[in-house]
């Protein structure tokens, strides 16, 4: 019996797939999705902002 090797770039595609179907923007983040959260807050719009939890899920428990 042959012992099926599974490739690690296929299950992660496999899994946001999946994911991106829970999601309300229908997609998994990209790292420029943070990197626009993240320069959002340390800009000056953000400075009365503090002691939060911000999440960025895409809208997954909405």
């Amino acid at each position: 019996m042959d012992i099926v090797q599974l490739n690690p770039v296929h299950f992660i595609s496999a899994h946001c797939v999946c994911l991106a179907f829970k999601l309300a923007l229908g997609r998994v983040g990209l790292p420029d999705d943070i990197g626009d959260l993240i320069s959002a807050l340390v800009s000056d719009d953000c400075r009365w902002v503090n002691a939060q939890r911000i999440e960025a899920f895409g809208g997954m428990f909405i």
